[in-house]
């Protein structure tokens, strides 16, 4: 039997340390349209929320998990490379390959020097 979508947010709320409080302001920042009440009545199976109201709902406890992770985290000794989605993959490579950042290969530029 599948878990209510209610004891998932419910669940996720609770993991993430977050009351219904904070949960429903970081939902308003995403536009959620449900007032407090509503949202609690949500949580608790006993007011619907629509599938755009859930999937907002579903991003802010998402958001709300993510930073919980990141607080939990083991911090490294050494720095680490940033290996962020956000972060230029082209510029990683060539932080790997030694190569100065910002310093671009064109497509055209032969790999390898011909014979």
């Amino acid at each position: 039997m599948d878990t209510p979508r209610h004891r998932i947010f419910q669940r996720a709320r609770e993991r993430a340390d977050l009351s219904v409080e904070q949960l429903w302001l970081r939902y308003l920042e995403l536009g959620g349209l449900a007032d407090l009440i509503e949202l609690d009545g949500f949580l608790h199976a006993l007011v619907p929320l629509d599938d755009l109201q859930q999937d907002m709902l579903a991003h802010a406890l998402n958001e709300g998990l993510e930073d919980a992770y990141r607080a939990a985290r083991v911090p490294y000794l050494r720095p680490t490379p940033d290996l962020s989605p956000a972060s230029d993959a082209l510029d990683l490579v060539q932080k790997l390959l030694g190569r100065p950042l910002g310093a671009r290969v064109s497509r055209d530029e032969p790999s390898e020097p011909p014979d």
